[in-house]
């Protein structure tokens, strides 16, 4: 091997280095004016280790603030022209981690754990008037976006010590969603533990966007009757003393 060859493979080398170990700042320095995600932009600051593996000391997600924002990437994910990673989060009410996979036109998530104290979603609920509390704890072994579309759903997802805190106080107990997919339609099943609110509903959402919810509720205790009654203009009071709900419509495209 001559000279110039020698060189030439010693430049690669070298740059193949460089490109291995660049600091996550330098590569990822862009996050820090956001990225749009389908729960709204994230921004991330403070960034330290590679661009395979580091962390964001804190960042943004919508109107939630995040903290210890870590990642793992699989650069050779990269050579099929996808982004697959492992990801996990804090902010001040809870965490999440999951494996990610970025397509080009699609976003999964995988092995998702959740835990969430509700009351970090009040901003997001701010300009409704309804504040809720509670922990949520959410557990999924798939949810897929494929083209705007939802096209997998697997897990479930658990609302401990349930609560509407304004405006007025009232006691909820536990509330469970199960999702499943299958033969091109995700289906939802909501239900109750037998806390002061009897629920449960069926959401079913087809391929093309198209939904349907079908759902019961009411009072096991006379404090939840204010409430049950505020809600009646939903839906219709049915032979067996519950508030009978019936939706339709088409969800709108998500921006995976």
């Amino acid at each position: 091997m001559n000279r110039k060859r020698l060189v030439l493979l010693a430049v690669v080398a070298y740059a193949f280095f460089l490109l291995w170990y660049a600091p996550a700042q330098l590569v990822f320095g862009f996050l820090g004016k956001g990225v749009t995600t389908p729960a709204g932009l994230l921004q991330c600051r403070n960034l330290e280790g590679n661009w395979r593996e580091g962390v964001a000391r804190d960042g943004q997600l919508g109107r939630v603030q995040l903290k210890e924002i870590r990642w793992t990437l699989r650069p050779w994910s990269l050579l099929t022209g996808s982004l697959s990673a492992s990801i996990s989060a804090q902010t001040g009410y809870g965490s999440f981690m999951a494996r990610l996979n970025r397509g080009i036109r699609s976003l999964s998530l995988r092995e998702l754990e959740a835990d969430i104290d509700i009351a970090s979603l009040s901003p997001l609920m701010k300009a409704t008037g309804i504040q809720l509390d509670g922990k949520v704890l959410g557990s999924m072994s798939d949810f897929t976006v494929r083209q705007g579309r939802i096209t997998a759903a697997q897990g479930q997802w658990v609302w401990h010590d349930a609560s509407v805190t304004s405006p007025r106080q009232n006691q909820l107990g536990t509330i469970t969603i199960d999702l499943t997919t299958s033969s091109n339609e995700t289906r939802a099943i909501i239900g109750d533990k037998g806390g002061p609110l009897q629920l449960d509903g069926l959401v079913v959402l087809a391929g093309d966007g198209r939904y349907s919810l079908t759902a019961r509720m009411g009072a096991r205790q006379s404090e939840l009757d204010e409430l049950i009654s505020s809600l009646a203009f939903l839906g219709t009071k049915g032979d067996d003393g519950l508030l009978h709900l019936s939706l339709n419509g088409d969800l709108p495209p998500l921006r995976p």
